[in-house]
């Protein structure tokens, strides 16, 4: 909703969606993906192979969502611009945690030792949108997968 509000044209993907089609013209992939079997690895050559040259890769899930080493051969390769990460799967401010580190001295990548995931803002909320699905799933209405606050 932020974005869209500065003018950008934001999609959002789904299961039911043809990954393709979704992301071969986009200039920004935000992944948000939540980690389970069906999802380790998700982002690798093959993914990255479908995307727009030099696409832009903001990601704030799990290292495990992610084939790391895909992920600098794609960078160095040109076919991703820019790589920026939370390194998630780190304990928090772990410099020493191995994808840190091989993540930390490319001028294509910006990362912070897992700092970014757990602000009071991020918690309230994480807490809302929790909330509010409860809610709407008693009541038989479809949940959001994205937050948009009810108030403004």
């Amino acid at each position: 909703m932020a974005l869209e509000a500065l003018g950008m044209n934001v999609a959002y993907y789904t299961r039911n969606d043809d990954l393709e089609t979704k992301i071969k013209n986009v200039d920004v992939i935000v992944d948000c993906l939540s980690h389970n079997p069906s999802t380790e690895k998700f982002y690798n050559a093959d993914f990255f192979a479908k995307a727009k040259d030099r696409v832009i890769f903001l990601s704030i899930s799990l290292n495990e969502t992610k084939d790391i080493d895909a992920i600098l051969d794609v960078l160095a390769s040109g076919k991703i611009g820019h790589y920026i990460c939370d390194n998630a799967s780190a304990r928090v401010f772990n410099v020493d945690d191995e994808d840190y580190k091989k993540l930390l001295n490319n001028p294509k990548i910006t990362i912070t030792p897992h700092v970014a995931a757990y602000s009071d803002n991020t918690l309230k909320t994480a807490s809302n949108m929790c909330i509010e699905n409860i809610k709407a799933y008693l009541a038989g209405k479809p949940i959001r997968l994205v937050y948009i606050p009810t108030e403004v």
